[in-house]
This record gives C-alpha cells, structure tokens and sequence, in this order.
C-alpha cells in the first residue's frame, strides 16, 4: 500500500532521509548551543562586572545571574559533547 511520495521515508524504515536528519539535528545543537554559551556569558560578564540590571522597576540580584550562568552553561556543553557524539558515529 502507497502512502504517497511525502511518506516514503517510513515505508523504508525512514533510512533514505536519515543523513538529512543527522545534519540538521547537528545544526540544531550547533546552534542551541552557541545560543546558550552566549547567554551564559553575558550573565559571567554580569557576576564579573557587578552590572546592576532592573526589570520594571525591580533590581534583580546577582545570584540570579549565577543560575543565569550555570544552567545555561550546562546546556550549551551538552548539546556541543551531542554534536562531538554525533561526529564520532558517523
């Protein structure tokens, strides 16, 4: 049974698309990451420098940025060591 030209992929098990898919999570997380890296060290440059910021009339305290740094941080290592893996299988 034809489920057309869109759905081809799945009556192969999805394996003539598979390289197309593994570049473009690749990009994804190249991506994400940077994104990531970036925001967490603007909020580095934030602790390092002591900037004070406020948001509609509320100072937000520094240890903010401390979450601010760790946790994205942490993302954008992550999706990098996902794209090292992705390298090495292939």
């Amino acid at each position: 049974m034809s489920l057309g030209g869109q759905h081809e992929s799945y009556q192969n098990g999805g394996a003539s698309r598979a390289p197309e898919r593994v570049q473009a999570m690749g990009s994804y997380l190249r991506v994400s990451g940077t994104l990531f890296g970036l925001i967490a060290f603007g909020h580095l440059l934030r602790l390092l420098y002591r900037a004070p910021a406020e948001v509609a009339q509320w100072v937000v305290p520094l240890w903010i940025s401390v979450i601010g740094f760790v946790l994205p941080a942490a993302l954008a290592l992550w999706a990098f060591r996902l794209v090292r893996g992705m390298k090495r299988q292939i």
